[in-house]
């Protein structure tokens, strides 16, 4: 199976299908299909390198989809192609594969822990460096990682590993084209972590909105991850039962694919929250709602928190109702403390019947922009639900520091579920080491997503921008005082003449 493949259908993945009858939707893949699904990601050497657990849980997540949709054949994996209107125009090229220019998994973070067993309460350090393989640079790049604790047992990969903490590691990066840049960073391990398996997941976003590297909202669709071992004396904590979570009184599962609402409604989530301790504990809640993601401050929807009391090895079920119905897809992340440690669940829900656009990943082919060197300029885009959005707009532009236009276009037409791009070939007039590329997009009229991606030779390589002619600036500087001094002489003795 191709590696892009595999991408559409993580990216996609919520919103390729719509509400199914119950009987459907809970229906569940077979062994058999499963490990077809498998073997067919094991024939990709790409596929074939991932840890036995993430792969696990990629095919069971790509066989349920399958399943659920109920529009393939056993044992084949297959995409639709956008639906789009027939008169769908753009003022510069027609549609285009986003998989041509977006490339899923082109940045690698290949960086190690400085110890293979820490010890609790001291700091683990990640070092390493941070690779491009795309032919054009990455800018305004962040690094997030998720810490993961992973159990004495066998692992569920319906759910994936315990997430124990969540955070920027590394903020405003730039790597050159198909270059590296080394990067490093440190977790501090919290005094009563427990002992056990942990793992460090690698994310890469640019714009804190477009991945490269993982999905950032899953626990299953990783990066690079570096495992180590905590050691300490503690046994004991207070966590999130990942296994209890429900949505409307459904099981719900983290490495699975989202669950699907009404557009109107309420929407239930009940998560338990176990203490493994012989102590009654008193524990600070933290829910967070958000549309689509975390990463941005302005997809946060609601915020609220409260302490609740768990009993010495016992268990209790919290709830949160989503009572939001302005966006198709949503991200409730829950974060409970304990003693400086940390539990964390992010539970998906999508809307069926809510249409948003969202666009996804701007750039141009070349940098930096030559005078007289034909560029394309490109983006993905797609709507965050399974409907198809007619009279979108979606402009680009590339400007100078000054805001003149290099070079654009605009399109204009149908945007579907699936991801979709657009591309246009321009020329500069003039080379340019410093420009900026600005993306908007327009759903019945009105601005619903926008970027702006800021290309600066200082931050992408600073080799690369135009050297100074020093000695032409010396001779103008002491032509310079030539002439005043000429004019000064001049001057003094036009006034002893007087």
């Amino acid at each position: 199976m191709k590696h892009g493949v595999l991408a559409l259908l993580i990216l996609v993945s919520p919103f390729v299908v719509s509400a199914q009858t119950s009987a459907v939707s809970s229906s569940v893949p077979s062994v058999q299909f499963i490990a077809q699904i498998k073997a067919q990601m094991l024939s990709d050497p790409a596929m074939a390198a991932l840890p036995p657990e993430r792969l696990d849980m990629l095919a069971r997540q790509v066989a349920t989809q399958i399943v659920r949709s109920d529009k393939a054949p056993p044992g084949l994996i297959s995409t639709s192609t956008p639906r789009v209107s027939q008169n769908a125009t753009s003022t510069t090229s027609g549609l285009t594969n986003c998989f041509d220019y977006y490339h899923f998994g082109s940045v690698q973070a290949k960086l190690d822990a400085n110890v293979q067993s820490a010890i609790a309460g001291s700091s683990v350090t990640f070092s390493g460096v941070l690779e491009n393989s795309n032919p054009y640079p990455v800018v305004d790049g962040t690094l997030y990682v998720k810490i993961f604790h992973y159990p004495k047992g066998v692992l569920d990969t319906r759910n994936g590993p315990d997430v124990v903490d969540q955070f920027v590691a590394i903020d405003g990066i730039s790597i050159p084209a198909n270059g590296s840049i080394p990067a490093t960073y440190t977790w501090k391990v919290p005094a009563y972590t427990q002992s056990g398996d942990y793992g460090a997941a690698m994310y890469y976003t640019t714009e804190h909105k477009f991945n490269l590297l993982g999905l950032t909202f899953t626990d299953d669709v990783t990066g690079n991850t570096t495992r180590f071992k905590v050691a300490g004396e503690q046994q004991t904590a207070v966590t999130f039962l990942k296994d209890s979570v429900t949505v409307n009184n459904a099981a719900y599962y983290f490495a699975e694919f989202p669950p699907h609402a009404s557009s109107t409604g309420d929407v239930s989530i009940v998560a338990k929250i176990g203490n493994s301790s012989d102590q009654t504990q008193s524990v600070p809640i933290l829910w967070q709602l958000y549309s689509w993601d975390s990463q941005l401050p302005g997809n946060l929807i609601a915020e609220s928190s409260d302490t609740v009391s768990v009993p010495a090895r016992g268990a209790v079920p919290l709830t949160y109702t989503i009572q939001d119905t302005s966006v198709p897809v949503y991200l409730l992340v829950g974060t409970a403390s304990w003693h400086g440690t940390k539990s964390i669940i992010g539970v998906r829900v999508v809307r069926d019947g809510i249409n948003k656009l969202r666009i996804n990943f701007p750039s141009t082919a070349i940098y930096p922009l030559q005078g007289g060197q034909e560029n394309t300029l490109f983006s993905c885009l797609h709507n965050t639900s399974d409907g198809v959005v007619q009279g979108a707009k979606l402009d680009l532009r590339v400007l100078d520091p000054a805001g003149n236009e290099i070079g654009g276009f605009s399109y204009e037409g149908a945007v579907g579920g699936n991801m979709m791009a657009v591309a246009r070939k321009f020329t500069p007039k003039k080379s340019y080491e410093t420009f900026s590329l600005e993306a908007k997009l327009y759903q019945d009229g009105r601005l619903v997503d926008e970027a702006t991606v800021h290309y600066d030779c200082k931050a992408i390589d600073p080799a690369s921008c135009p050297k100074s002619n020093y000695m032409l600036i010396i001779i103008e500087i002491l032509a310079g005082i030539v002439l005043v001094g000429g004019s000064l002489a001049w001057y003094l003795r036009s006034r002893q003449t007087v």
